[in-house]
């Protein structure tokens, strides 16, 4: 299983200091981001080295291609409860006129 997690933009407040350094060293905010997301936590720092990132690259290419098996599959329902899953069932082969009756 992954242990990648959707990026999302990073929230936190950015001091003067830190916008002029970002500008100076010609670092991008987006790939502070992925630092932030991405990146293992060492302290106060979020280090994303290179190993990292080919690693979190890699994990990336195996979700890709559990998403596309997915899509071929026409996507999927799960069904839970109180954390036990039931069943599942792809999600075109429901038939609504069945359920009715």
């Amino acid at each position: 299983m992954s242990n990648i997690k959707l990026h999302k933009k990073n929230q936190m407040k950015k001091t003067k200091h830190f916008c002029s350094r970002i500008q100076q060293r010609g670092v991008l905010h987006s790939t502070v981001d992925l630092a932030i997301s991405y990146g293992i936590k060492k302290g106060d720092k979020f280090v994303l080295s290179k190993k990292r990132l080919k690693i979190v690259l890699y994990e990336l290419d195996q979700l890709r291609k559990k998403l596309i098996k997915a899509v071929d599959q026409g996507g999927i329902v799960a069904v839970q409860n109180d954390g036990c899953l039931i069943t599942t069932y792809r999600l075109n082969s429901f038939s609504q006129k069945l359920s009715r009756s």
